[in-house]
């Protein structure tokens, strides 16, 4: 067993609650884990933050995104090329496959699904203006 693994066992055997006839090492990790758990917190002044803000080291400069904005659009046509180049001879192999006839399609209920479609549009919108209107 290294010696990393060695201590990590001995902080992890700290945690637990206390065994008799433990070794001196886990002993001491549970002195020092006790020590920083229970430590109290100092306490800050009221005027911490606005001194804190006063150092100009420690402001936060504004964001400047030209170069983000700028390259993303070059990132996601550099992507879009890719992707066609690599899947291109796939999809087009996918799609010769995918023929079919047009004169088989049901056009009466596909036609009947549009028209109920607008109708509900149309009643959605009328009820929405009437809506706001009251």
């Amino acid at each position: 067993m290294s010696r990393m693994d060695l201590e990590s066992a001995w902080q992890e055997a700290a945690t637990r609650p206390a065994v008799a006839g433990e070794a001196p090492a886990v002993a001491a990790y549970r002195r020092l884990y006790s020590g920083i758990r229970w430590a109290p917190l100092p306490v800050m002044d009221a005027s911490f933050s606005a001194r804190l803000l006063a150092h100009p080291e420690l402001r936060i400069a504004p964001e400047d995104a030209r170069l983000e904005r700028g390259l993303t659009p070059l990132l996601f046509a550099t992507l879009g090329i890719s992707g066609g180049l690599t899947a291109g001879p796939q999809l087009a192999a996918l799609a010769g496959q995918l023929a079919f006839d047009a004169a088989g399609l049901p056009w009466l209920q596909t036609a009947a699904a549009f028209a109920a479609i607008a109708f509900a549009a149309a009643v959605d919108r009328m009820l929405s203006r009437r809506r706001q209107v009251a």
